[in-house]
């Protein structure tokens, strides 16, 4: 169903064809999981940590690639809202995504203290080319004061 939706609108609606075949692949790695997970269990039990590790490695780098490079800027459809800017933000960098899907996946803690972080990092090393794209769009000189809500928010919350 992802392959479905990348391709739609990536391909599409966008015409990204690289785009779309690198967000594609993802869909080609799950399967690939969910195949060895049926197949051969316990290869897929031995590895676990290090396959969900990498998928989500996928996720982040996808997330980040769509964002920075599709054809759709959604950060700056926030409206002047801080928190709205924050969702787009938190759907755009895939942190959000790894965190949850760490949750259910019930990864042993050790493995979490580790690869969490390290997701993290990714997203954040890409937030100042975030921060240009949308300032870079139309109309994203209307951004700055959300921005800024949203830092001075997040610095208080701190």
């Amino acid at each position: 169903m992802w392959a479905l939706l990348v391709l739609g609108k990536t391909l599409l609606q966008e015409r990204l064809p690289g785009l779309a075949l690198r967000a594609c692949t993802f869909s080609l790695a799950t399967l690939a999981a969910a195949r060895l997970a049926l197949r051969q269990p316990s290869i897929y039990a031995a590895k676990r940590e290090r396959i969900y590790g990498g998928l989500m490695l996928h996720v982040v780098m996808t997330s980040l690639d769509g964002a920075l490079h599709g054809g759709t800027n959604f950060l700056v459809q926030h409206k002047g809202s801080p928190l709205l800017l924050l969702a787009f933000l938190c759907i755009h960098n895939a942190a959000l995504w790894a965190a949850i899907g760490a949750l259910y996946a019930r990864l042993p803690l050790r493995f979490n203290a580790v690869l969490l972080p390290l997701l993290a990092t990714i997203p954040a090393a890409a937030s100042p080319a975030l921060c240009r794209r949308m300032l870079d769009a139309p109309g994203g000189a209307a951004s700055v004061k959300p921005l800024s809500s949203l830092y001075s928010g997040l610095v208080l919350a701190q």
